[in-house]
């Protein structure tokens, strides 16, 4: 389950079909998603009692769809007695993309964080593993040139990049500008899976990166921007 952006969506692999289901622009996350986890396992003609394990995306994003993400799969572990397997958001980009890149290269994912800031963290593809080299934190988006050149990478991912179009070096290439979204999680979570990198069902996991998670008033008055929450 992807709950990080403005829509969510729901994939299922590993029965007799693949499914992959998202919402459209507006629903509520709250509203929709057990709605789409249901449809996704009708269309992959399987059944939760026969789930493995469940994926979530852990953030970073925005601060009430985690939660919402989180907090479906808390309670489908609960009840179903199945472990959880939380999947960082920058993590599933760059991980969606680096069979494009070669060895021995770094990349890195920039997300929207809204109050004209990104998320971004950086990763490295090595010829067996790919890695976090750096953990993720908030920039500005005229500061990701500056990210990509102290950490020699010359490959890029994330919506940041089409959001923001920040003027970045001759020799980094932009992979992808699309939002995360579930059948993204499908291969780092499988990946997780096969390494037993689990979490339990009362101990899940988020990635918080901002403290600050909403502007006042008199902040928004000031900057001109409108309320929206982030973590």
């Amino acid at each position: 389950m992807e709950t990080s952006g403005n829509l969510c969506s729901c994939a299922v692999v590993g029965f007799k079909q693949q499914a992959f289901l998202t919402s459209q622009p507006g629903e509520r996350h709250t509203e929709v998603l057990l709605g789409l986890v249901q449809k996704a396992m009708q269309q992959a003609q399987g059944q939760l009692k026969d789930l493995d394990a469940i994926a979530y995306s852990a953030g970073p994003g925005a601060f009430t769809g985690l939660r919402v993400g989180c907090g479906i799969a808390q309670g489908l572990g609960w009840a179903l007695e199945k472990k959880l397997l939380p999947i960082g958001t920058l993590y599933a980009l760059a991980y969606a993309v680096q069979d494009k890149m070669p060895v021995a290269n770094n990349i890195l994912a920039a997300t929207d964080a809204r109050m004209h800031e990104c998320y971004t963290a950086i990763y490295q593809k090595s010829s067996d593993d790919f890695v976090e080299i750096r953990s993720p934190l908030l920039v500005k988006p005229e500061d990701l040139e500056k990210e990509l050149v102290d950490h020699a990478a010359h490959y890029a991912c994330g919506n940041a990049f089409r959001l923001y179009d920040p003027t970045i070096p001759k020799d980094v290439k932009v992979l992808s500008t699309e939002d995360c979204n579930a059948q993204m999680l499908i291969a780092p979570a499988l990946k997780e899976y096969r390494e037993g990198n689990f979490a339990s069902p009362d101990k899940p996991v988020l990635i918080y990166v901002r403290n600050h998670v909403a502007q006042t008033i008199a902040e928004r008055k000031k900057k001109g921007t409108q309320h929206n929450e982030s973590t």
